[in-house]
């Protein structure tokens, strides 16, 4: 589905095979190196919002609006919480300052527009 800018387009794949009466398999024993995640270290915030937008999408894809819509609505519920932890950890570590003012920002948005 080319609507997936990032984030959960192997996940709606694998459910569309399954539906699909395709088996898909989990191999243990594979092993990756991921030698990235440089990107998005250099856009956190923008990485948030992409995914937690794309989780909705697939939600409301797969299983429809009202579904969608509870869980969105449980979505605001997490950005309060998210951002509560956040700014308790921006006054108590004082490394991690950046990430949480990215962070803070990606919630408040998340928070106030919605996930689309």
């Amino acid at each position: 589905d080319e609507a997936f800018f990032m984030y959960y387009e192997d996940v709606d794949f694998c459910l569309r095979l399954r539906r699909a009466g395709w088996r898909v398999f989990c191999l243990p024993e594979a092993r990756v190196t991921h030698l990235g995640g440089e990107s998005s270290k250099q856009a956190l915030e923008w990485m948030l919002i992409v995914s937690e937008t794309s989780y909705i999408y697939f939600i409301e894809k797969q299983f429809g609006r009202k579904i969608a819509g509870v869980i969105s609505a449980l979505g605001r519920l997490e950005m309060v919480l998210r951002i509560l932890l956040w700014i308790s950890l921006y006054v108590i570590i004082p490394r991690r300052k950046q990430e949480a003012l990215a962070r803070l920002r990606a919630y408040r948005k998340l928070l106030w527009r919605g996930f689309r």
